[in-house]
């Protein structure tokens, strides 16, 4: 379960910064911008997942394991009804990293 979890923070990935990172690398192709930008790339995603990872392992040291796929990592954010919840677990910028947010509302609703 605890690999399931961490496999899921891993795969996050914050779209704006992407598409524009990914945007330079096409421009420029070979060039030593997008070497750069590849490197920012690179070094976003491993942030974020270390974000997403701190956040369940507080989870799971409050809760003695990690967000069960049901309530997945918006468990992180708003309590899925159980005693030992102690968050937020991450803040809430990174909502809108995470699967089955809804940039309308600024809910994370469920993903299934």
């Amino acid at each position: 379960m605890l690999d399931q979890a961490y496999s899921l923070a891993d795969n996050y990935k914050p779209d704006a910064e992407r598409k524009i990172i990914i945007e330079v690398i096409t421009h420029y192709g070979n060039t030593a911008e997008a070497t750069e930008a590849r490197r920012m790339l690179a070094e976003l995603d491993q942030s974020v997942s270390k974000w997403f990872r701190t956040g369940i392992s507080g989870f799971r040291s409050d809760c003695g394991r990690p967000p069960t796929e049901e309530e997945g990592l918006k468990a992180l954010f708003d309590n899925p009804g159980i005693k030992c919840w102690s968050g937020p677990y991450l803040p809430d910028i990174f909502a809108p990293m995470a699967p089955g947010y809804d940039s309308r509302t600024g809910e994370i609703m469920e993903t299934r």
